[in-house]
């Protein structure tokens, strides 16, 4: 049986300033930054080792054993966040 993966699509409209569904965007010298925290379903146990792409750019970051990830140098602009892990659907 597959588990879900607690997941929020990000639009991430850079410049727009706050937190949501875990994830924030932040502007640093060099391009935004996208960090995170992924979960599983219930959000209390960290996800190790997903992949969180920015699809239109084709970054991707792997999550710590913690659930965190970050993509530093992201130019300001709108773009769909993916995040996938084996065993999830």
């Amino acid at each position: 049986m597959r588990h879900s993966l607690m997941l929020a699509l990000l639009l991430a409209a850079f410049g727009w300033w706050g937190l949501t569904a875990g994830a924030g965007v932040a502007s640093a010298q060099g391009g935004a930054v996208l960090t995170g925290t992924v979960t599983r379903a219930g959000g209390t146990d960290a996800m190790a080792g997903a992949a969180v792409v920015v699809e239109e750019l084709h970054r991707e970051a792997r999550t710590a054993a913690d659930g965190t990830y970050r993509i530093d140098g992201l130019v300001p602009g709108r773009y769909h966040v993916s995040v996938r892990a084996e065993g999830y659907s």
